[in-house]
């Protein structure tokens, strides 16, 4: 399996998984529901959409109207019907090769084969000696550690490595507003979708800091395969455990980022910042009633989608504290 193919299907399983996050939430009530869904780019094209009424609304806040086109599975439909025209394939070819990827994903060798590839590409493209430095920076898990080894690197041969420090800073969510503005003085171009790449980390204090002060010059770039805008990516980094974040900074930057221009509802055509507020778990069903609250506030609009995952929350007090706060908006 080449590497080119493995990065392929990896993208397709997290579609994938995305959409069976949403469609699970529609079709499971009661069961916890995770974050991470994809949704659509912005350029979808949509259906003419209608809402309920207040009185539909005031009957039957939480259940969905046949009619509307803002339920989760018109969002999922929406959303699957995309990732199928982005690459290409059918829905049983995106099928099948989701089985291919699963299969090779339970096989432990498999960490080890792609290492072995990406290693033999870069070797044959830069040569042995940069191409193993290159991988070897791949491995590097801690930041300050990669900023001593690359800087080390650039005295022995002369050789610019900003532009390699930027991309790994971005990726391991540790690199700071200054370190960017220092890099983007050297001459380094910095990718349109860094605010995007930031959100993915968790890094919100560099988003924020870069967003209010105007260096990040759109905030609002959609990535144009999953349709997330960095609020929405945000929404679901601070709300994953391994990025262990404190509730009350990251509810603080979120604020904070809405402030600076952060969208609250971006024209993707499917899932949107609320519907991943919404998916919540016991360990971050507050941190994420605190963003839908902070939401509501900048005036997004509440769908059908939104009633469906409020009403798939297992029943008890995290289900009652949403119903509280969005029963001032039915």
């Amino acid at each position: 399996m080449s590497l080119q193919h493995v990065a392929r299907l990896l993208v397709i399983v997290l579609i994938v998984s995305g959409l069976f996050i949403a469609y699970h939430a529609l079709n499971a009530p009661g069961e916890r529901v995770a974050s991470g869904s994809a949704y659509l780019p912005s350029d979808a094209t949509l259906p003419a959409e209608r809402r309920p009424t207040e009185s539909e609304f005031r009957q039957s806040p939480l259940q969905p109207h046949a009619v509307d086109d803002t339920g989760l599975q018109a969002k999922s439909e929406r959303a699957r019907n995309q990732a199928l025209d982005h690459f290409g394939i059918t829905e049983e070819q995106l099928r099948g090769e989701s089985k291919v990827i699963a299969a090779a994903m339970s096989d432990a060798q498999l960490t080890n084969v792609y290492r072995n590839e990406l290693r033999n590409a870069l070797i044959e493209e830069y040569g042995a000696d940069e191409g193993q430095f290159l991988f070897d920076v791949s491995g590097q898990t801690d930041w300050t550690s990669l900023k001593a080894f690359v800087n080390e690197r650039a005295q022995a041969t002369g050789n610019y490595y900003d532009d390699l420090l930027l991309r790994q800073g971005l990726m391991m969510g540790e690199i700071t507003a200054d370190e960017i503005r220092s890099m983007s003085a050297s001459g380094v171009a910095l990718p349109e979708d860094v605010a995007l790449q930031l959100a993915a980390t968790a890094n919100f204090d560099t988003l924020v800091g870069l967003t209010e002060s105007g260096f990040i010059s759109d905030p609002n770039y959609i990535d144009p395969l999953t349709g997330k805008n960095a609020l929405s990516t945000l929404i679901v980094a601070v709300g994953q455990s391994q990025h262990d974040v404190d509730p009350e900074a990251a509810v603080a930057a979120v604020r904070r980022f809405i402030r600076a221009g952060a969208e609250v509802s971006p024209q993707n055509g499917a899932f949107n910042p609320l519907d991943y507020a919404l998916q919540v778990n016991s360990q971050n069903a507050g941190l994420k009633l605190e963003i839908a609250k902070l939401l509501l506030e900048s005036g997004v609009a509440v769908e059908n989608s939104h009633r469906q995952l409020i009403d798939g929350m297992p029943e008890g007090p995290q289900r009652d504290a949403f119903l509280r706060v969005f029963a001032n908006y039915l």
